[in-house]
């Protein structure tokens, strides 16, 4: 039993906030900019 998600326990999430991209934990523990949150997007072309 986690107290997070079950979502979180599927990743393996034990900080959030935390951004997940097609599968991948990208990013932990803080919001990321806005310029920082384009370029995992932009990645992923």
């Amino acid at each position: 039993m986690s107290a997070l998600s079950d979502e979180a326990d599927k990743y393996g999430i034990m900080v959030v906030p935390s951004v997940v991209i097609n599968e991948r934990v990208v990013l932990n523990g803080r919001v990321p900019s806005k310029e920082e949150a384009k370029k995992m997007l932009a990645e992923l072309r």
